[in-house]
């Protein structure tokens, strides 16, 4: 069966443009032929186009993705109107063409250690290295890629273990700056390995600190590779709406208890409805596809206008923030304004992460991307309380939490 697909690709010559561009093409296409049978075809419309012929890795709709795809998988989980990128615009040649010495570069921090199938193995990775947002902000960034192969080679008996934990521990381009970013598809979630190589160099740190070194300087050298649990935060706005909606048990998250009450609830509730305000949810990068539906339903439910965002389902450097702040602030920052020049007048989010990133540490994350937002940024239960009449600053403890402006108040 036919799919038609309005493809948005990316141009660049990098001998010749200053600046890349975009061109749309209208394709009626089988569906049971891939993303590089599409690539050819626009190369046929127009021989200009470039593409990598082998291991072609590409960037739809921001996520990175085997161009061996079936288009209609594509149409399935992007829908019809896609945008495609190089897996590294910023190494971008010729336009979805890039230069990918990088990639055997990383490889080269630990070759020393490797036999020719841990080789094969890092090769495996392709995808997995270029799928890094942290490649963005640090171009000097390992690689997940090499995370990987560490683990492999540690977990395979390597007499060099203190030797590779030591390499990958490096505090500016390590393990400290990883953080499971959602950024391919299917999604690739290598979290289970970091958390083991962090516990490896944890103990490695121990048994190798001399003995009379001050225990200080061993829970400080840990803790820039190990970040640190923080106690999870109260919003008062989620009892307020337990009590109001008689939950019988105590809520893990407004959604938790949306999900037990109903959404048609919530809309009966309304009395104050957002109806003159676009509302944009942050999922992060573990929600799966119900959970953005869900939240989108409520929003609709409160009478507010949904605004969709690519960078919605991002992780928002949390996960980084005391290893790499820098590089923290610039990606929550660019999540403000990916949904604020989406025309967002509310950011929605539903964990106590994203509230601290983007409305707490907010200031600096504006700072860090140059841009002044005033958007604010609101708790899923504070936007369900907030439409069912509650609006009493100091019971939702609005003064105490924000720090960005809740001005519709």
């Amino acid at each position: 069966m036919n799919v038609e697909i309005n493809a948005e690709l990316y141009f660049f010559d990098s001998k010749l443009d200053y600046l890349p561009f975009y061109r749309s093409f209208d394709l009626e296409i089988d569906g049971s032929k891939n993303i590089k049978d599409l690539l050819k075809s626009v190369q046929e419309m127009e021989p200009t186009f470039e593409y990598p012929k082998i291991k072609t890795i590409v960037q739809i709709n921001s996520k990175l993705l085997d161009a061996r795809i079936k288009l209609s998988e594509i149409v399935e989980v992007f829908g019809n109107r896609i945008k495609i990128e190089p897996a590294s615009i910023y190494r971008s040649t010729n336009c979805l063409r890039f230069n990918d010495d990088d990639f055997m570069q990383k490889y080269e921090n630990l070759s020393a250690f490797c036999s020719e199938d841990d080789l094969k193995f890092y090769r495996t990775l392709y995808a997995t290295y270029y799928a890094s947002e942290t490649l963005k902000y640090n171009r000097d960034y390992f690689g997940d890629s090499l995370f990987v192969l560490a683990h492999r080679l540690i977990k395979n008996g390597s007499e060099h273990k203190k030797e590779i934990l030591e390499i990958i521990s490096d505090e500016k381009n390590g393990i400290g700056l990883y953080e499971y970013e959602n950024n391919q598809y299917p999604s690739v979630d290598i979290s289970e390995i970091i958390d083991e190589l962090k516990q490896l160099i944890e103990e490695n740190l121990l048994v190798n600190t001399e003995q009379m070194a001050p225990v200080k300087f061993i829970m400080d050298k840990c803790k820039n590779v190990l970040p640190g649990k923080k106690e999870k935060q109260e919003d008062p706005a989620l009892k307020i709406l337990s009590s109001h909606f008689n939950a019988e048990h105590e809520p893990e998250d407004a959604l938790d208890l949306i999900s037990k009450i109903g959404v048609e609830t919530v809309a009966d509730a309304v009395k104050h409805p957002f109806k003159d305000f676009n509302i944009a949810f942050y999922c992060g990068s573990r929600a799966d596809k119900s959970t953005y539906e869900c939240a989108g339903s409520v929003i609709k439910a409160v009478g507010g206008g949904i605004v969709d965002f690519d960078l919605s389902d991002r992780a928002c450097g949390f996960g980084i923030k005391d290893n790499a702040p820098e590089i923290a602030y610039k990606k929550a920052g660019n999540i403000l304004v990916d949904a604020f020049d989406n025309s967002a007048d509310i950011l929605v989010v539903d964990s106590d992460e994203a509230f601290e990133m983007f409305d707490q540490l907010g200031s600096k994350c504006q700072n860090a991307v140059g841009r002044e937002i005033p958007m604010p940024i609101v708790t899923l239960a504070e936007l369900v309380v907030l439409s069912a009449g509650i609006a009493d600053k100091k019971e939702l403890g609005i003064d105490d939490r924000h720090r960005v402006s809740v001005s519709f108040i």
